[in-house]
């Protein structure tokens, strides 16, 4: 094979050329090239090389890793299925014979990279990495026969969770007295459309494709017909035209900048956090060019043609921007933007917590009273359970787990109703115990001496009856001999530890996770707050006193390790103590009743049962504050193949299906079941949002209960947006229902956990904190800024439902990293809590959501009973109540001048429905076409909040309606009609920006198709009605103007023509009167244009 040229694969733009003298190219048997597109020649001496079976067979997927490889419908290259692998080192194989030794193969086929790498090869004879690629990536490598027999193979290495897809392989004989020859390796063109014939020489039939839309191909006869359109774009100037026949080669079509200067690069702009930080920018020239800075924290060398912009430290909240300055043919300057810019005073970080669950050995004390947690009661002897009464109390001696933990040392104070001869507890010293007969109530102190592990059994006989109301308070704090009052219901060491926070979120405490058998339909299935225990295993008490544990055909338990969930009542009352915030997840077989009645107890307080229907002067559970907000999410992680609710929902969609039900697909007939999966969860999480509004009323509606949709981030370095979980749910509600998304839901998102890179990456205790996510950058581009870009195109708020440092596998769950116990005591721990909070707030992050208050170091913020100051608490405490740092995600939009956004650098569209084509996987600096109903978002930020005017660069040959959105408010449309071959200005439409959050403009085409070329966004104002002062509110600050100049005239000092609502020349009490009939008319008092215009 002859080479012409190294390529290496770009995410954003298919391929570009690292030029000839930059390229390392290994020319003979052994070659390898990541191209774009082509078809293979020859025959195929694989079977089921497209996997079209449905089956591996006569593959095999083998590996050490927790999942094997398989077949997949979801996103085959061509046909219905492809191969998949995952997890580390499964290996997808296949057994070769009939090869002749000396003879020339080409392994070829098509790799689709979730995150990771995947080696493919020739096992003991050739072997290469494909470690990025976006899209389908076609690979292809060469190697010579050594026996009769091989086995290829690919291979995932990256340690990704990711599914990498494998699909059109083949094995192909090589003639190797056939070659493929292009004339012209390199085309340059100009900036003008025009059509280029290159010779191709070859004894074989060959195809062509190219990797840019502005060059097509066609082959005629023994040549390739090139035709090149108009592209006056500086980031998109090289196109690679794949050649494959018996060989594979590339042409490389350049256009030369003669229209737009003689030295240019690609980066609109370079932007870096606070952190000294690189990055490197190829200038494109043919002269010398020199460089230099504006600022000081600013430095730039020169390579060659390669420039390397460094910034340092710099907190300056002043200083944040820079400009680079290139001089040659030309000048060109590169403005560079430093983040983590704090607000001054008006945003403040938002930070929560997912608070532990209810079992014994939790690493937190929740309740004050560890009965609240104990587990089921046996008999004294531990043989077998004992009776108990409907609430779970035991109705003979008995024997009881009450704690399994390490330093719960301190005195205990036991008392319950009934009487008994002996209480032992093990580990632990029983004094005064005492029976009082006119109360039948028995009491003891109870002493654990041990501060290591104990494990605090009790056994009580001699009874008459069993007992009920049993309260075993723990010591005020670890160690003490005074123990928490018998009416106290939470620990004072939880409301210390979890008082910082802004809000709790309640997945593991509620048992989001654990009904393995969908038994919590009915709100009778709940557990309340009159059980025995809070740590509730088994699934119902039948009449003769024995608990229900096991599903009767299937034998495994009713619920899993959270349990069946602490009482919504107990849950509240918590948020109520800690003055916090209160995220619930509603069980994912809830019916109607169980989600309206669950909104009744937040929203009036229970009497224990049953919610209360109303307002009540003295509820029995409180409701609660009403200053407190409430988050509101269906379930957790329904993509969980692991879990009920995946299982659940598959089941309900499939019975749908079954009976004609076409709800979740009329619109595009899917039967992904990944996709039907996401959009049966977002259809659920809208009714769950109206059945809250029916019992909380419009006006609390995202002021106060916030619904959310939360989706799968998938594995490091992704797009945030896995398996479409993202795009299929918010383009699902999109879709089907008559309001915006933002009516029916608040906010959005997925996980910001950060892994933790372990010695089998090369770290250590001192490296670990710059690799991997730990590089709070590389964690934040692209995928928690593509989440963010995802929220903010529809007008939600990101929201992180878990995440922070992870010592668990790659995806943040499983085993444990080796690092992690000695890295979490490490105060550099706190600095990567702070750094990568700033990042999250750079991108447009809101809430930030950490999981958890509680376990071991893969994930726990404390580990043991008692931790209040570990490096994690540390970080959070330091980020809490302060100002977030600036966004600068997005193009950055000048106050002073117009900013313009290419037309294909959009983010997100609603072709498709929500696909794999959902987000821009190769912006570039040109225009882009869109059919009718079809709308693309554009994301922006601004350094300044207030009033900005938004227009389009278009054309079009027919006749429809253009609408602008700022996220999901229509904010202007406008007529548009045949603009023949011109590029036309719309109309600027007005709009009210946030500078607290990323920003995203939709565009979209209704009745006719059109190119969008650019976008325009400059700041301006736009009329409110009552806001005199301008300032994009009408308040009292507006009235107070008024009657601070009433009686003044036209010419006066005091007078003022904004106030003269009536253009009278005179400030009088008419201008006073007509303010408040423009607040009667638009209903705007207190209110921004987003507000009033909904």
């Amino acid at each position: 094979m002859k080479a012409t040229g190294c390529f290496f694969a770009n995410p954003f733009k298919g391929f570009v050329r690292l030029g000839y003298s930059k390229a390392l190219c290994i020319i003979g048997l052994l070659s390898f090239s990541f191209l774009s597109a082509g078809t293979a020649v020859g025959q195929n001496l694989l079977t089921n090389g497209g996997f079209e079976s449905g089956s591996i067979s006569p593959w095999t997927s083998t590996g050490s890793g927790t999942a094997s490889g398989g077949v997949t419908d979801s996103v085959p290259y061509e046909g219905v299925y492809a191969a998949w692998v995952n997890t580390r080192f499964n290996e997808l194989k296949y057994e070769v014979a009939g090869l002749t030794v000396g003879n020339v193969y080409s392994l070829r086929g098509y790799v689709l990279l979730s995150g990771g790498q995947i080696e493919y090869g020739v096992e003991g004879i050739a072997s290469s990495i494909l470690t990025s690629g976006s899209g389908y990536t076609f690979v292809e490598i060469d190697f010579a026969a050594t026996s009769e027999t091989a086995t290829i193979y690919f291979k995932e290495v990256g340690g990704s969770w990711a599914w990498q897809k494998i699909d059109n392989v083949e094995l192909i004989e090589k003639d190797i007295s056939c070659e493929l020859n292009v004339a012209d390796p390199v085309v340059l063109v100009g900036f003008e459309a025009e059509t280029v014939l290159v010779d191709v020489e070859t004894t074989a039939s060959f195809s062509a494709t190219s990797s840019e839309p502005w060059v097509s191909v066609e082959v005629v006869g023994e040549q390739i017909e090139l035709t090149v359109d108009e592209n006056f774009i500086f980031a998109s100037r090289e196109a690679s035209v794949l050649v494959l026949g018996c060989e594979s080669q590339t042409i490389v079509v350049h256009q030369e900048a003669k229209s737009l200067g003689c030295l240019s690069f690609k980066e609109p702009h370079l932007i870096f956090s606070n952190a000294t930080a690189s990055k490197q920018i190829e200038i494109t020239t043919e002269d010398a060019f020199t460089v230099s800075t504006d600022v000081p924290w600013v430095s730039a060398t020169v390579d060659g043609d390669i420039v390397t912009v460094t910034v340092s430290n710099n907190w300056s909240k002043e200083d944040r921007e820079g400009i680079v300055t290139f001089e040659g043919c030309s000048v060109q300057s590169l403005p560079i933007i430093q983040g983590g810019v704090p607000h001054e005073g008006e945003y403040r970080n938002y930070i929560g917590m997912n608070m532990a669950n209810s079992n014994d050995y939790m690493p937190v004390w929740l309740f004050a009273d560890a009965m609240k947690q104990a587990r089921e009661y046996y008999n004294p002897d531990f043989t077998g359970y004992a009776k108990v009464d409907p609430d779970g109390w035991p109705t003979e001696d008995f024997g009881v787990t009450v704690i399994s933990n390490e330093s719960i040392h301190g005195t205990y104070a036991l008392s319950f109703e009934g009487s008994a001869e002996s209480v032992v507890i093990s580990g632990a010293t029983v004094e005064d115990l005492s029976y009082d007969a006119e109360e039948n109530k028995t009491s003891a102190r109870v002493i654990v001496s041990e501060e290591g592990e104990v494990l605090m059994q009790m056994v009580v006989t001699g009874t008459d009856g069993g007992a009920r109301d049993i309260q075993m308070m723990r010591p005020s704090k670890i160690g003490s001999n005074r123990p928490h009052h018998h009416w106290e219901l939470f620990a004072r060491e939880t409301i210390r530890l979890m008082r910082p926070f802004d809000f709790i979120r309640t997945m593991s405490a509620s048992g989001t996770w654990s009904d393995r058998y969908n038994t919590r339909v009915n709100w009778e299935d709940r557990n309340t707050v009159y059980n025995a225990s809070q740590n509730r295993k088994f699934y119902k008490i039948d009449e003769n006193g024995d608990y229900i544990m096991q599903h009767p055909t299937r034998g495994q338990r009713y619920h899993e390790w959270e349990g069946r969930g602490i009482a919504w009542e107990y849950l509240v009352m918590l948020a109520n103590d800690l003055n916090t915030d209160l995220w619930i997840c509603v069980p994912h077989a809830a019916n109607d009743d169980y989600v309206t009645k669950l909104a009744q107890l937040v929203a009036y307080g229970s009497d224990g049962i049953e919610p209360y229907t109303s307002k009540q002067r003295k509820p029995l559970f409180p409701p609660l504050k009403k200053r407190l907000k409430l988050y509101v999410e269906y379930s957790n992680e329904v993509w969980n193949t692991g879990k009920s609710p995946y299982h659940w929902i598959d089941d309900q969609v499939e019975a749908e299906l079954a009976a004609g039900n076409n709800s979740l697909n009329y619109y595009d007939g899917s039967t992904n079941p990944t996709y039907l999966r996401q959009r049966f969860a977002s259809r659920r999480t809208v009714e769950i949002s109206e059945l809250f509004r029916s019992v909380f009323g419009d006006d609390q509606m995202h002021t106060r209960v916030r619904p959310l949709m939360e989706w799968q981030k998938g594995a490091p370095y992704s797009d945030g947006n896995a398996n479409r979980t993202a795009t299929q749910g918010l383009l699902y509600v999109d879709t089907v229902y008559p309001e915006p998304v933002n009516h029916y839901i608040w906010g959005a998102g997925g996980t910001t956990y950060y892994e933790a890179a372990d010695p089998e990456d090369g770290a250590d205790i001192e490296t670990l904190w710059d690799m991997h996510e730990f590089n709070a950058v590389d964690w934040a581009y692209p995928t928690q800024a593509n989440i963010s870009s995802l929220t903010a195109a529809f007008g939600l708020k990101q929201m992180a439902y878990e995440g922070g440092p992870s010592f668990g596998n790659i995806n943040g769950s499983g085993g444990a990293n080796p690092l992690g116990d000695e890295a979490v005591a490490d105060m550099r721990m706190a600095d990567e809590i702070v750094e990568h909070q700033m990042l999250f707030d750079e991108v447009g992050g809101y809430g930030f959501g950490y999981f958890d208050m509680a376990s071991d170091s893969r994930w726990g913020f404390v580990n043991r009973p008692g931790e209040f100051d570990t490096p994690k608490m540390i970080g959070v405490e330091t980020l809490i109540g302060q100002n977030k740092a600036k966004v600068v995600h997005g193009t950055p939009v000048d106050s002073e001048t117009v900013t313009t956004i290419i037309g294909d650098r959009w983010l997100l569209t609603n072709a498709g429905y929500g696909n794999w084509q959902a987000t821009n996987g190769h912006p570039s600096d040109y225009g882009y076409d869109i059919d009718p109903g079809i709308w693309l978002s554009y994301d922006f930020n601004v350094q300044e909040k207030g009033a900005y005017q938004f227009r389009i660069l278009y054309s079009t040959s027919g006749l429809g309606i253009v609408r602008l959105f700022l996220g999901a408010e229509l904010i202007g449309s406008f007529d548009v009609a045949d603009t023949g071959r011109d590029d036309v200005y719309s109309p600027w439409i007005d709009g009210l920006v946030s500078d607290e959050f990323l920003n995203s403009l939709r565009v979209e085409a209704l009745g006719t198709e059109i190119r969008i070329e650019s976008l325009d966004i400059q700041q301006g104002l736009v009329s409110i009605p009552g806001d005199i002062n301008e300032d994009g509110v009408a308040d009292m600050a507006d009235l107070d103007i008024i009657s601070s100049a009433l009686g003044a005239e036209f010419g006066g000092d005091n007078y003022l023509s904004e106030a003269d609502l009536d253009d009278s020349g005179r400030i009088d009490r008419r201008d006073y009167f007509m303010w408040f009939r423009y607040l009667g008319s638009f209903d705007c008092f207190g209110r921004d244009l987003k507000r009033h215009r909904r």
